[in-house]
């Protein structure tokens, strides 16, 4: 019996040693837990950006012009429709929004639009300016409003006046995507943007806001004479042929560039 035993046991340990080769032999294929899929990039809104740099920050830019008689405001405080379609149903070729707005979605201070005005001048250190528009096509950015405009929003706060940069002092300043009015010395309406390239819902803070639109205007050659700020961050949204930045939260107007003069 012994031989016989023998011979069992060395057929067993024989199997055993060419399944383990045959183990060893096969390619090793990845644990479950590691099969993890490589997350798809998440498409950026803008298109394409220029920078600019301003202490030890890089953020992007964008900008449109336009002559005063292709721009129109449309309200949107009731009912809130997202910026693209406003777009598309008042045929916009660029657009921006334009200032604040309450709890109770009524503009904060003034606002003229289409023969219609909702709200009052209202005095405040922030919303300090007005971005107007009066019926001979003429553009202001100022503290003041012409009598009887073609169109007019209250916002803030003003940046640039007479070609100088205007010193903030923002308490709990934050960072956040930032809108801006301005006009040029040919009294051209330039839109603006300034974010964060790697996060299209942040951006610089209002502080440093002057400055970095002065910035832009010398890299650009825009000849900058007045700028003010519009509402920023979530409830922002900014359209040119360059840059499409869609927004989180509703906005309460925009301003809309058409193609040509209707």
């Amino acid at each position: 019996m012994k031989p016989v035993l023998f011979i069992t046991a060395f057929c067993i340990a024989l199997i055993v040693i060419v399944v383990t080769a045959a183990r060893l032999d096969r390619p090793q294929q990845p644990h479950a837990a590691a099969l993890v899929s490589t997350p798809t990039p998440t498409a950026r809104p803008s298109l394409t950006h220029k920078t600019v740099e301003w202490e030890g920050e890089t953020y992007a830019y964008a900008f449109t012009q336009a002559t005063p008689s292709r721009i129109s405001l449309i309200a949107n405080f009731s009912p809130r429709l997202d910026a693209a379609t406003i777009m598309r149903s008042h045929d916009c070729q660029s657009a921006i929004n334009g200032g604040f707005y309450d709890t109770n979605n009524k503009p904060l201070g003034y606002f003229k639009t289409q023969g219609k005005t909702m709200g009052t001048p209202t005095v405040s250190a922030l919303f300090n300016g007005f971005f107007s528009i009066d019926q001979l096509g003429v553009v202001s950015v100022a503290h003041e409003i012409p009598q009887n405009p073609l169109l007019a929003v209250q916002t803030g706060p003003l940046l640039i006046e007479s070609g100088e940069t205007i010193p903030l002092r923002i308490k709990n300043d934050e960072r956040a995507r930032r809108m801006i009015g301005a006009v040029s010395t040919s009294q051209a309406v330039l839109f603006l943007t300034v974010y964060n390239p790697e996060a299209v819902f942040e951006g610089p803070r209002l502080g440093d806001l002057p400055e970095i639109v002065k910035k832009i205007g010398y890299l650009e050659s825009l000849a900058i004479t007045s700028a003010i700020n519009f509402d920023g961050g979530s409830a922002s949204a900014f359209y040119s042929d360059t840059t499409k930045l869609s927004e989180l939260t509703p906005i309460g107007s925009l301003f809309c560039v058409k193609s040509q003069v209707q």
